[in-house]
């Protein structure tokens, strides 16, 4: 296949020369600066896929525990019981030492890791939680119940590690 136009086929024109074609132009970069600075772009580009990667890696257990907190029936009697279940195995997962916490201490321990006052459990909330764990007598009504997965979602949000006890 050829780039040059066909000549004209008429016999008035055919004493006409063809101008030809420029050559091509090419579209990467003539000069040195722009090729260091393309190669410092993709330098930077990689590095900060690379942290993207290492963020979405390192949070991969929030979106496991979202999704289990999500697929909890807030009308099962023993929603209370799953609900805490995940919260202390997210928190055994940052502090292992946090395993083995029950009552006051979980609820100190569980408030540590939020930063800000205004996203923690109410206090009576929360003793009410810890006590329908150990009486149905004790159990939550549906509005409590659903105040308690909504805090369990915000804490798995926003939870630092940093906020917590060390081991």
């Amino acid at each position: 296949m050829s780039n040059q136009p066909t000549p004209p086929s008429t016999y008035i024109l055919k004493q006409l020369h063809d101008v030809g074609l420029p050559d091509p132009v090419s579209w990467w970069p003539q000069t040195i600066g722009w090729k260091i600075l393309s190669a410092i772009g993709l330098i930077l580009l990689s590095i900060w896929l690379y942290k993207r990667a290492q963020n979405w890696w390192k949070n991969r257990y929030r979106r496991e525990a979202i999704e289990v907190i999500n697929t909890l029936d807030i009308n099962n009697p023993q929603f209370e019981y799953q609900a805490f279940v995940i919260i202390k195995r997210v928190m055994g997962y940052l502090n292992p030492a946090d395993q083995a916490l029950y009552g006051e201490e979980f609820q100190t321990a569980l408030n540590a890791y939020i930063p800000c006052d205004h996203s923690k459990m109410e206090n009576e909330l929360l003793r009410r939680w810890m006590q329908s764990l150990n009486s149905r007598k004790e159990a939550l009504n549906i509005e409590e119940k659903q105040r308690v997965h909504q805090h369990c979602l915000l804490w798995i949000r926003e939870h630092q590690s940093q906020g917590a006890r060390a081991s």
